[in-house]
């Protein structure tokens, strides 16, 4: 039987993953249930009690940082589990100082990694926007 959920959480790292395990506030049921996904990638599910009723969480991980990873992770998972809401969760290279683990932090861009151009002369980095 496929579990269709309300909000697919994607971490880039096991480390992240096992740290929204750890989450235990609201739950209504006793422990996240964990299970192999599609491309043989470990996924939990939880249910949540919100103000509406309850929402249903998978989360998984990516083996790896950056787009790619992730969205190599996300897209079988979106096909099979149909998600309302995609989220990304980890470390977001926080800056020392600035942020404390737990912080919620959201963008209005994001920078993808740099596109680079080669040329006998030199080298020109060109990293894209994306909205």
């Amino acid at each position: 039987m496929t579990r269709e959920v309300d909000v697919l959480i994607v971490t880039a790292l096991k480390l992240e993953y096992e740290q929204v395990l750890v989450v235990d506030d609201g739950a209504e049921d006793d422990c996240w249930i964990e299970e192999r996904g599609p491309q043989g990638l470990d996924v939990a599910f939880r249910t949540f009690r919100c103000e509406s009723g309850s929402l249903r969480i998978a989360v998984t991980w990516a083996s790896d940082m950056g787009m790619v990873a992730a969205s190599n992770a996300a897209i079988p998972l979106v096909d099979k589990y149909k998600p309302r809401c995609i989220a990304m969760c980890g470390v977001c290279a926080g800056r020392p100082g600035k942020v404390e683990l737990g912080d919620v932090i959201a963008c209005d861009c994001i920078w993808s990694p740099p596109s680079v151009n080669l040329s006998p002369r030199r080298l020109r980095v060109r990293p894209q926007k994306l909205r």
